[in-house]
C-alpha cells in the first residue's frame, strides 16, 4: 500500500507535461495573420471535421493552448494558389518553427514544420465558410461576406511521459521499502 501510494506520487511528481501549440502566424510580406494578440488579423482555430465547429481560440485575445490533434484554421483571404507564404508555429516549450511555403491547389499538403517534439503538417482544403473578418479580436471572429482561407492542420507533438529518472527513483524507493520490511521481520520477537 506504501510503495503504490509512493511510486503513484513520485510519477505524477515528474511526469513532462504534454508541448502545446500557442501560436500561429502566415505572413506574405508587410500582410499577416495570427493567434497572437498583436496588429494583425486573427486567424480562427477549430477542431476539423466541420467548418462550424466552434473556435478553441480566446475570443477576446485570439489566443490558442492545442494539443495534438487535426484542425482547421480560417483567415481573411490574403494569399491564393502560387503565394509563398510564410508559416510559423509557437509551441509552450519556448521553441517554434517557421519555414515559407508555396500555396499548392486545393486539397494538397502545403508543407510540414517541425519543433516541440513533434510535427505540425498544413494542407489546403477547398472547404467553403465565412467565419471571419479582418481586424483586432474579438471583431475579427465575426463573418463579413467574404469566403475565408480555410487550411487543415494536423499536429503530432510529444506526448506526458515520466521523466528519464523517475524509474531509477522508484527503484531506489522500491529497494528501501523491501529492506525495511525485511529488517523488521528479522528482528528478535520479544518472548514477554
Amino acid at each position: 500500500m506504501k510503495l503504490s501510494l509512493i511510486c503513484a506520487t513520485l510519477i505524477a511528481a515528474s511526469t513532462t507535461s504534454a508541448t502545446t501549440i500557442t501560436g500561429i502566424s502566415y505572413s506574405v510580406g508587410n500582410s499577416c495573420v495570427t493567434t497572437l494578440a498583436d496588429a494583425c488579423a486573427g486567424i480562427g482555430v477549430t477542431d476539423a471535421g466541420s467548418t462550424s465547429n466552434p473556435f478553441l481560440n480566446d475570443l477576446n485575445t485570439k489566443a490558442i493552448n492545442l494539443e495534438a490533434g487535426s484542425y482547421l484554421t480560417f483567415n481573411e483571404p490574403f494569399f491564393t494558389t502560387g503565394s509563398v507564404v510564410t508559416f510559423l508555429v509557437d509551441f509552450s516549450d519556448s521553441t517554434m518553427a517557421s519555414n515559407s511555403f508555396t500555396i499548392p491547389s486545393a486539397d494538397n499538403t502545403i508543407g510540414t514544420l517541425l519543433g516541440g517534439g513533434g510535427s505540425v503538417t498544413f494542407a489546403t482544403t477547398s472547404l467553403v465558410a465565412d467565419r471571419m473578418s479582418f481586424g483586432p479580436a474579438p471583431g475579427t471572429f465575426t463573418p463579413n461576406g467574404n469566403n475565408d482561407t480555410i487550411i487543415e492542420m494536423d499536429v503530432n507533438l510529444a506526448s506526458s511521459a515520466p521523466e528519464p529518472g523517475t524509474f531509477g527513483t522508484l527503484g531506489f524507493v522500491a529497494l528501501g521499502l523491501l529492506a525495511s520490511g525485511w529488517r523488521k521481520r528479522k528482528r528478535p520477537t520479544d518472548p514477554r
